[in-house]
């Protein structure tokens, strides 16, 4: 399924499909001006995981990336340089906003990288930092239209443990911090 198509390639199915177009729409648009981060850059760490990661996104745009490729490997956003991670995240946002239902545990990964307090230990906090720090502006407010629009459409999917739900904690990080 391809992923990266304007509105002629998809079929309305009302609000919330116009909806999910905007917000794809936005993503692609924040993150336009990232370029491939180079084939020696895609990775951290000798691990096998992170040799399988670099063979298959060795030279692929971001675009050209399939959802069923983005399922397969949705984890390998934790293996990603912060450099790679910044040029390949918009698929996985667009995948969980577009094909919602096809996206299989893209959404629960996006939400787990996204969350500042996912783990509560040094190393992690100072890889979040690493990660997402160099992000600009606009990427962002991408980042937080991606977590409204799964906050306001597909919170169900997201129950919450001991008061405020996962999905809207994590919005209210990303829109309170300040870099």
């Amino acid at each position: 399924m391809r992923l990266f198509y304007g509105r002629e390639g998809m079929q309305m199915n009302g609000r919330q499909d116009m909806r999910s177009e905007e917000v794809a729409e936005l993503i692609e648009s924040a993150f336009s001006r990232e370029r491939y981060p180079g084939d020696s850059h895609l990775t951290q760490g000798p691990s096998m995981e992170a040799a399988e990661l670099r063979e298959f996104l060795r030279g692929k745009r971001w675009r050209d990336l399939q959802l069923e490729e983005l399922v397969r490997n949705r984890e390998s956003i934790f293996f990603m340089t912060p450099e790679a991670l910044r040029y390949y995240i918009p698929a996985f946002l667009i995948a969980s906003v577009r094909h919602y239902a096809d996206s299989d545990q893209i959404p629960s990964t996006l939400l787990f990288l996204l969350d500042q307090l996912a783990m509560n230990n040094s190393d992690y906090q100072s890889r979040f930092r690493e990660r997402f720090e160099s992000f600009s502006d606009s990427e962002r407010a991408a980042i937080r239209a991606f977590l409204e629009y799964i906050r306001d459409t597909h919170l169900e999917d997201f129950p919450s443990s001991a008061g405020k739900d996962q999905v809207s904690q994590v919005h209210d990080w990303w829109t309170r911090h300040e870099w």
